[in-house]
């Protein structure tokens, strides 16, 4: 099994419920950016069945039982038969969510929640990791049509404690520090893509690490 990660970070939160407005911005820029990476970079048709598919995610109850947790692996499923080329998972942080919502809107995809997946380390969060999250989400995937990119919704804290974890060969404490200025000390989304393999049981990340300039 080979698949192509996106994870973006969170946008800042304003008034309780929003965005700030640099957050939004951040939010729009995410959206249009992801947009030409999956459209450019691998020729994925987003316009085929938009507007039937935007119809059902406002319409269809189906779609909002996806924000619980419980629910992940069918969340999948469905989101799989739904459109097969891009999957969208995400924290149930209010900003992961806030953030998630506009790349939702334009790619017209549901998304599915584990509270785990903008998790760090932390005494207040007893269910889990990015790094548990993660686990679990690779060994669903074969059991969903293959998506050409899963879409990860996180937070910056996470990122960096899971690449971390990986002990990759390139890996050096800049890594911090380019996200920080990436994005303007964590209020506007940065991004990272990672590869993932699973040949005879050995999985695999593949990440180019970005390096200070």
């Amino acid at each position: 099994m080979q698949s192509v990660f996106l994870f973006y970070t969170q946008a800042e939160l304003g008034a309780p419920g929003y965005l700030s407005r640099t957050g939004e911005q951040g939010a729009e820029t995410l959206a249009e950016t992801v947009f030409s990476f999956l459209t450019e970079g691998f020729g994925i048709n987003i316009e085929q069945n938009f507007e039937k598919r935007s119809t059902s995610l406002s319409q269809d109850e189906i779609w909002k039982s996806f924000k619980d947790s419980n629910s992940f692996a069918h969340a999948l499923s469905a989101s799989s038969d739904f459109y097969q080329d891009v999957l969208i998972v995400a924290g149930s942080h209010s900003r992961t969510l806030k953030t998630s919502e506009y790349i939702a809107k334009i790619l017209a995809l549901p998304v599915s929640v584990d509270d785990r997946l903008d998790k760090y380390i932390n005494p207040n969060y007893q269910s889990g990791t990015l790094i548990d999250g993660l686990n679990n989400l690779v060994k669903v995937l074969p059991s969903v049509k293959s998506p050409k990119v899963i879409l990860v919704a996180t937070s910056l804290m996470s990122i960096v404690e899971w690449v971390k974890s990986l002990k990759l060969k390139n890996y050096s404490n800049d890594f911090e520090k380019i996200l920080m200025h990436s994005s303007e000390n964590d209020t506007i989304p940065s991004v990272l893509i990672a590869g993932f393999t699973n040949e005879a049981g050995k999985e695999e990340w593949l990440i180019d690490l970005p390096e200070l300039s």
